[in-house]
């Protein structure tokens, strides 16, 4: 049992062994052993067809011969009188018509084994068919001399004595010349083998050329170079579903290093005001000595530099969390009214100062990350604030039915967003303000 259990693991090595060098060939490999494996295939059933049918007309001919020559011993025995004048007639095989090449007769007496007749004697296989029974047909016979097709068949002779006539024909050479010809077929096979196997080599590289050409194009690209394009107008068939999705790949990643750009520059843009009034503050203060009410008004300014930068900080790191969500998600039982209340009250001091209401709707419950939606609402909440019209109210809200899509609304009224920007609003950092 161990041993069949290490044997099936190591043909399953051999297998899994296998499968890996196939799967680290080149394309070019694989097609043309592909196109070796099916043509051999298909090589060697137009051979052992042509084989068969060689062998086969071999056998028709000396079947044909075989029974011509039967007809006329045949015609020849039956004139003799007895056996006494047929074993005289051994010596005079020309007078029985038995002349042919490799032609044998043998006659055999009922209930006796011994031949009472044979040409060629001394050397005639068919006296080993002394027991063979009379058969309708032709019958193949594989002796240790020779390899001969018989007839075997009932006469009389003119006294009415019953004998058996068994005539073949030596077909020795037709089996050497079957051998050879097996062995010719094998090596014309083998040679095929290698010239399909050798001109598929060329027609797969000629093939896969437009793939290379494809790889040789894309291996120009760079972060710098994200405009270019893989032309789909050259590329075969097969290849233009890949050279559209690597096209739109391409635009995704430009878009994204487009966004990365301008989010470096915002990023840039909105550090480089609080550190600059960081060092503007603290070099005046440091020029003269001053008094503990002015260190702490420094201080305290500085404080208030530090939140806001405090603030981007976090903004960053929610967009990064936002954007990889699915790694660190949090997933709860969320009830929108709930969020969207407590949302209204953070923001109603900011609101009655700038002398608008908030009024809050609906109902609804979803899964997610409270600290995510809470995170969004509230600067969608935060906006409406700054973007309203004063004495206007602000609509917090929630909807949706259990089973269906819940949503949380934000709406005012104000100036609408401009409509060269409304198609990137939802970018990272966007502002109304284009030098920002």
């Amino acid at each position: 049992m161990n041993g069949a259990g290490q044997a099936a693991g190591s043909l399953g090595g051999v297998k899994r062994l296998a499968r890996w060098k196939m799967g680290r060939a080149s394309l070019t490999f694989r097609l043309s052993a592909y196109c070796a494996v099916l043509s051999g295939l298909t090589l060697a059933c137009m051979l052992m067809l042509a084989y068969l049918e060689f062998g086969n007309a071999l056998r028709d001919r000396a079947n044909v011969e075989l029974l011509g020559e039967r007809n006329l011993v045949h015609d020849a025995l039956v004139d003799i009188a007895d056996v006494a004048s047929l074993r005289g007639e051994s010596g005079n095989a020309a007078r029985l018509r038995i002349n042919h090449p490799g032609l044998m007769v043998a006659v055999f007496a009922e209930g006796n084994g011994a031949p009472v007749f044979s040409v060629p004697a001394g050397q005639n296989a068919l006296v080993k068919l002394a027991g063979a029974p009379v058969s309708s047909g032709i019958r193949e016979i594989d002796l240790d001399s020779a390899y001969v097709s018989a007839v075997i068949e009932p006469i009389a002779l003119r006294d009415g004595t019953a004998l058996r006539l068994a005539v073949g024909i030596d077909r020795s050479s037709d089996r050497e010349l079957l051998q050879a010809q097996r062995w010719r077929l094998l090596v014309r096979w083998v040679l095929g083998i290698i010239l399909i196997g050798y001109l598929g080599s060329i027609i797969a590289r000629r093939s896969i050329a437009p793939l290379e050409t494809f790889t040789a194009r894309v291996a120009t690209l760079s972060a710098g170079k994200l405009d270019l394009r893989v032309d789909t107008d050259n590329v075969p068939s097969e290849l233009t579903q890949l050279a559209d999705t690597f096209n739109e790949l391409l635009g995704r990643l430009d878009e994204a290093f487009a966004r990365l750009d301008a989010f470096s520059t915002d990023i840039a843009h909105e550090l480089r005001s609080p550190i600059a009034n960081l060092m503007t503050r603290s070099e005046v203060t440091l020029s003269r000595p001053r008094t503990l009410e002015e260190y702490r008004l420094a201080l305290e300014s500085n404080a208030e530099e530090f939140e806001r930068m405090r603030r981007m900080v976090e903004d960053m790191l929610f967009v990064a969390r936002a954007e990889n969500a699915a790694a660190a998600v949090v997933v709860e039982r969320i009830y929108l009214a709930e969020v969207c209340a407590t949302l209204a009250e953070y923001h109603s001091l900011g609101a009655e100062d700038a002398g608008l209401r908030i009024e809050v709707t609906g109902e609804g419950v979803t899964h997610g990350d409270p600290m995510l939606i809470r995170r969004a609402v509230s600067n969608l909440l935060s906006n409406a604030i700054r973007h309203a019209t004063a004495g206007s109210t602000i609509q917090l809200v929630a909807a949706g039915r259990p089973g269906s899509i819940q949503s949380i609304e934000v709406s005012n009224v104000g100036e609408p967003i401009p409509p060269e920007l409304q198609r990137t609003v939802f970018d990272r950092f966007v502002r109304g303000d284009t030098s920002r």
